[in-house]
């Protein structure tokens, strides 16, 4: 799975990206700098947080942990 975020304005602001999922556990990576991504449970819910910058695009790869 790929999360988009995009801050097309000229503030930083602050971006929540929320995916379902069903119970089982995931690894998040940026996709440009390959820098994990950390991220909370809520439910059954992963959510990830970062304040963007003005014109900053974030892409996550989120993919099931095999380890």
């Amino acid at each position: 799975r790929i999360l988009f975020g995009f801050n097309r304005g000229d503030k930083k602001t602050p971006a929540s990206l929320g995916l379902a999922v069903a119970g089982k556990k995931f690894l998040a990576r940026e996709i440009e700098t390959k820098k994990h991504v950390p991220f909370v449970v809520e439910g059954d819910r992963l959510v990830f947080e970062k304040i963007l910058e003005p014109g900053e695009a974030w892409v996550v790869l989120v993919k099931e942990d095999e380890s």
